[in-house]
């Protein structure tokens, strides 16, 4: 005969008893924000971020009612870490500075997780964008608004030639962000060369004419 005990020890924890709930919560939100990342937000479901979370799926349901309010909390805290990355970015003297400084925070310094959700979400959002609390307050909009920013700052200061075209430089550092976000967070590349060469591109120093 199984013992209550025994019982007790088998089953997964659902919701806290005199436990720690905020803990519980984070470590869903954590799991979420994983999971999110890795099958996007179609595919994800509650069993599975259970199971990552290491709880049942009824205690994912306590704590988040739904799938895209689950969501949506992680789109915050990825999009509120970006900003924060931005402000800090935007005290670099140097245009290349701005850009190594926040694709260094917001890529290699974050947890991987974190760079997968931030181009996943990307997808999400282009296929659903009533999955986002607002359209200018997403992960995506915030890089866009930081790299545009950086560049019109650069031409203010006269970093840039007079003839430079501000929009089209944008575009390609934009490109050249979304390419170190894919190759740094899903191919697993070595990070500190793709930055050395990156710093090496944007300084200038890497050609020798």
């Amino acid at each position: 005969m199984t013992s209550n005990i025994e019982l007790t020890r088998s089953r997964r924890p659902g919701r806290p008893v005199g436990g720690d709930a905020e803990a519980t919560r984070r470590r869903i939100l954590a799991a979420g924000l994983e999971v999110f990342a890795d099958l996007g937000f179609e595919a994800a479901t509650f069993m599975a971020i259970g199971n990552r979370a290491g709880v049942t799926r009824p205690a994912v349901n306590h704590y988040f009612p739904s799938k895209s309010a689950l969501y949506r909390t992680a789109l915050g805290v990825v999009t509120d870490s970006v900003s924060d990355a931005a402000d800090v970015a935007s005290r670099a003297p140097t245009l290349a500075g701005r850009l190594l400084d926040f694709i260094g925070a917001v890529i290699i310094d974050a947890d991987s997780s974190t760079a997968r959700f931030l181009l996943q979400s990307a997808l999400d959002l282009s296929r659903q964008p009533e999955l986002a609390v607002s359209a200018d307050h997403t992960p995506a909009t915030t890089v866009d608004q930081f790299i545009r920013s950086a560049v019109d700052d650069a031409a203010r200061r006269g970093e840039l030639r007079a003839d430079a075209d501000a929009a089209a430089l944008a575009e390609m550092f934009m490109a050249i962000f979304w390419g170190a976000a894919l190759t740094l967070g899903r191919t697993g590349a070595d990070a500190d060369r793709v930055m050395d060469q990156l710093r090496g591109l944007l300084e200038g120093t890497v050609f020798t004419r």
